[in-house]
């Protein structure tokens, strides 16, 4: 007997929503997050606003682990390019100092050389700050970027539907 993605996805929205500590078992929202990031943007959404209807909150821990700060590593040089014109220096500033240094490289390098620059300065001299700030600074950039990509403007790269 073979399941249609119809019933397997049913049987799995089941699952992931029925109980708190089940989800967890099963791997929690991060597993459902990889898993979602792997589908169409239709069918995410669709299998988001189910999960919502039952259980808000892990539809939020869900979608915050679906695509991180740290994902944008996978964006195209142009759609970083566009991200950037809309992102405030002093976000970039804060959400850059707690991530590798091949993120901060994608940035730099899709950026002018002296933003660049002046951008690395800024990161070297600045005072601590709380994490809280830094976090929160890369969620406001993730907004951003998930607005110009339910725009059209860019893409996460999350679809896997292919341009001919």
């Amino acid at each position: 007997m073979s399941l249609s993605k119809r019933e397997l996805g049913q049987i799995m929205g089941k699952q992931i929503v029925s109980d708190k500590e089940k989800a967890v078992h099963l791997g929690g929202a991060n597993t459902a997050a990889n898993i979602l990031n792997f589908m169409k943007t239709s069918a995410t959404a669709t299998v988001i606003h189910k999960i919502t209807e039952q259980r808000s909150e892990v539809a939020q821990e869900i979608q915050e682990n679906m695509f991180t700060f740290e994902d944008l590593i996978r964006i195209d040089d142009r759609d970083m390019q566009t991200l950037l014109r809309e992102v405030a220096m002093n976000h970039l500033l804060l959400a850059l100092r707690d991530v590798n240094t091949q993120l901060k490289e994608k940035f730099f390098s899709n950026m002018s050389k002296r933003a660049a620059e002046v951008l690395r300065d800024d990161l070297a001299a600045s005072p601590p700050v709380k994490s809280s700030d830094v976090k929160q600074s890369q969620k406001d950039i993730l907004v951003i970027a998930k607005g110009l990509a339910e725009s059209g403007q860019i893409s996460l790269g999350g679809d896997n539907d292919e341009f001919i």
